[in-house]
């Protein structure tokens, strides 16, 4: 049974005039290459914040918009750690790193601490005051302030969930295999469903696929990315 057999929803063309990439639109400071992004978020309205693999180490970058990229704790993930993936904040860091959920201080970015879950994590985001995670499966878990303090659970109709993000009033999260990104409600159920069309300078829209990571930022406009581009949409 396909999704389509599921439930009905509709397709949104969200266009935007070309892509946001790491290697070309962003400044950087001169010290720091940020070849992709494997998770991001806004830290504050002005600071954009990504985690990323560089010459065998994974750090957590973030650029204010005026001086360029900077990055903290360059040597406090050691050459061994797995690939991290999916970034939110919330009084501090917290990324991911397959079972775990890993909380990683703002200022130095040292790991302050883990915590185990019995699921594979793809991305997290927060509301404010809870932490949320989507799984590599159909799974949304919401938490407290902490991931240790599990809340709920919660099916989604979809095949392989991606990204996930909160908009200030809902839950988004995008489908991985189908391409597309849903908005859900309160009871997380699917209440709109996108297709991310990027419109190239030719004006031919192609889709954009892989969608593995969402974030809102605080004038409401839709950021999401595949690990090696970076796409920005409107707010409409």
């Amino acid at each position: 049974m396909t999704l389509k057999n599921v439930c009905k929803y509709k397709i949104i063309n969200l266009a935007i005039p070309k892509p946001l990439t790491t290697g070309k639109n962003y400044t950087r400071s001169p010290d720091v290459t940020v070849p992709e992004f494997h998770g991001f978020c806004w830290k504050f309205a002005n600071v954009f914040s990504g985690v990323s693999r560089w010459n065998s180490r994974t750090r957590i970058f973030e650029e204010n918009f005026t001086d360029g990229f900077s990055v903290i704790g360059a040597k406090s993930f050691p050459d061994e750690n797995p690939r991290f993936y999916g970034l939110t904040f919330l009084h501090g860091y917290w990324t991911c790193d397959s079972t775990k959920i890993i909380s990683v201080s703002p200022s130095t970015g040292q790991i302050e601490g883990t915590s185990e879950l019995a699921y594979e994590l793809a991305d997290l985001t927060t509301d404010g005051n809870n932490l949320w995670a989507a799984t590599r499966g159909n799974k949304i878990l919401q938490f407290g302030k902490h991931p240790s303090m599990l809340y709920q659970e919660h099916t989604i109709l979809c095949s392989e969930l991606g990204g996930i993000a909160w908009d200030g009033s809902r839950i988004w999260t995008s489908d991985i295999e189908e391409n597309l990104v849903y908005r859900l409600n309160n009871k997380m159920e699917i209440i709109a469903t996108y297709r991310l069309v990027f419109i190239d300078e030719f004006k031919r829209s192609q889709i954009i696929k892989s969608i593995s990571y969402l974030t809102f930022d605080f004038n409401g406009y839709l950021w999401a990315g595949d690990g090696k581009m970076l796409y920005k949409f409107g707010n409409e």
